[in-house]
């Protein structure tokens, strides 16, 4: 099977980062869509008290399906968390589409077969066992909305390639509990910044029923590992704050959302590991690896605080030298630390890379084409960034943006609403930043 050719052919489909491709409960289009290059969010109550991430798609992730053989609405939201390149199957060329696609049929099937037999177990499962008190700290946070990255990704064939990553845990691995991770004596001034301190910080473990071991395979020295992953079918949102850092029980994803290979050092967002990287850029990895023998922390298991930042800064060094386009996920990654900073109190840090975060997200704004609903949640959060780092003027305009969102979410237009409220006061000498 060509993927390139499929990519290429009248049946592709291509959805730019932020497009809500379909609502749930609201009639999509009578097609269904086999995932070639990007990630799909799933979610129910989009935007809506209850929001929960469903799940991401990847790399031969599949949905659609009850449109196109129900003819009926879905029952989540579908969203493309990064640009999207889909193989569409719609009801006229289904028969074509079986016929002339027996690797993508036999996935399809695959599919509706893991779906059913994950529906049965679901039923029969027992509760979870709470995994063990890790020997030394730990941490844990996730993504939401738009800002987050997320998660596990499908197979492009009926038999997974070698290596493919699997959202299947292996076996005797589920109840692993995350080592914390002992302090090095010192970091290198070359991968953190000047101020960056050692930290303490304890924490409570992640429960083993929203983390797992999942098989990576590093898309830079193709070296295979286990690392942890996080299941985001039992992530159920308790709160966001107005930097949308979201909060769920028992874990704390952003202590997750970064994998490291053990082997290169490769650091990314964990569905960034289904993605290919330009052969070209491969020749940079002794830029990253460098770093493996000047940090005493083993980033692939420890998930303490010193162990996190340093797969934060180690993926900020890979996005610009692994990455053609990469200002959207620096942005991202500086908002994250700026949520560690603050959970660790070094204010200064915090507002440093709240400052890195705005910069970011201004840079990868002028080149985003995502849908109204994308920009509307960008809007509210550069507005809010822009408050955080005294940049009024535009925290006027992003949040009189995210307004005009009048069909858009409730939530965001009450906070933009509050954003201009405040603004008012600011620029009445009522409030001082």
């Amino acid at each position: 099977m060509d993927v390139n050719a499929l990519k290429n052919s009248e049946s592709a489909r291509r959805f730019t980062g932020g497009t809500v491709i379909a609502v749930e409960n609201q009639k999509a289009n009578d097609e269904m869509y086999i995932i070639l290059e990007g990630q799909v969010e799933k979610y129910k109550n989009y935007q809506q008290a209850g929001e929960t991430k469903t799940k991401t798609l990847g790399l031969g992730g599949i949905f659609g399906e009850t449109s196109l053989f129900l003819q009926k609405a879905p029952s989540e939201t579908w969203i493309a968390a990064t640009d999207v390149v889909a193989y569409g199957v719609s009801r006229a060329s289904a028969l074509s589409f079986f016929q002339t696609q027996p690797q993508l049929t036999a996935l399809l099937v695959k599919k509706l077969c893991e779906e059913l037999d994950e529906a049965r177990n679901a039923v029969a499962a027992p509760a979870p066992v709470a995994p063990s008190m890790p020997s030394a700290p730990i941490s844990d946070t996730p993504p939401a909305g738009m800002i987050s990255d997320t998660p596990p990704a499908g197979m492009i064939s009926d038999t997974p390639p070698a290596g493919m990553i699997s959202d299947t845990p292996p076996e005797g691995l589920i109840g692993d509990t995350p080592p914390g991770g002992g302090a090095p004596a010192e970091m290198p001034g070359e991968l953190f910044p000047p101020d960056h301190q050692i930290y303490e910080l304890q924490t409570e473990p992640a429960s083993s029923d929203v983390i797992y071991k999942k098989h990576f395979k590093c898309p830079i020295c193709e070296h295979g590992f286990t690392g942890w992953a996080i299941r985001t079918t039992r992530l159920k949102l308790e709160e966001r704050d107005k930097d949308f850092r979201s909060h769920y029980p028992n874990i704390d994803t952003t202590y997750y959302e970064i994998v490291t290979c053990p082997e290169c050092w490769y650091s990314n967002f964990e569905q960034a590991y289904s993605q290919p990287v330009i052969s070209r850029f491969k020749e940079n990895k002794d830029q990253i690896s460098k770093y493996k023998f000047q940090i005493g922390l083993d980033l692939t298991e420890d998930r303490g605080i010193n162990a996190v930042f340093a797969g934060f800064y180690l993926a900020l060094k890979c996005a610009e030298v692994y990455y053609k386009n990469y200002e959207m996920n620096i942005a991202k990654m500086w908002l994250r630390l700026k949520w560690l900073y603050a959970d660790v109190e070094d204010k200064a840090m915090e507002f440093m890379c709240a400052e890195k975060a705005h910069a970011s997200y201004l840079a990868a704004f002028e080149k985003t084409d995502a849908s109204p609903e994308a920009l509307q949640q960008l809007c509210t959060l550069m507005g809010e960034l822009s408050l955080i780092v005294k940049d009024v003027p535009n925290a006027k305009i992003f949040f009189v943006k995210a307004r005009s969102y009048k069909n858009g979410s409730k939530a965001l237009l009450l906070q933009a609403e509050d954003g201009i409220d405040t603004i008012r006061k600011i620029e009445a000498g009522v409030i001082r930043l």
